[in-house]
């Protein structure tokens, strides 16, 4: 879910500070800090080896994409 929410948001620039996509998730972990990037929060927020996952699985979407004409 966290890669294909951050694909969206890439695509439609909506990741940054202050977007909807931060301030809901933000909502539901107070962990967040002002000034977080929806990339910002996984990254701080997962453990390392899911981040990195997320990573993997992002890539992956993004190639797809572009394979594709994207």
């Amino acid at each position: 879910m966290a890669a294909i929410e951050l694909f969206a948001c890439q695509r439609n620039s909506s990741c940054g500070p202050n977007s909807y996509n931060v301030l809901l998730n933000c909502v539901v972990n107070t962990a967040c800090q002002r000034g977080w990037s929806l990339m910002d929060y996984y990254q701080n927020t997962m453990s390392p080896n899911n981040f990195n996952e997320v990573l993997s699985i992002l890539d992956y979407i993004r190639r797809f994409e572009t394979s594709n004409g994207g």
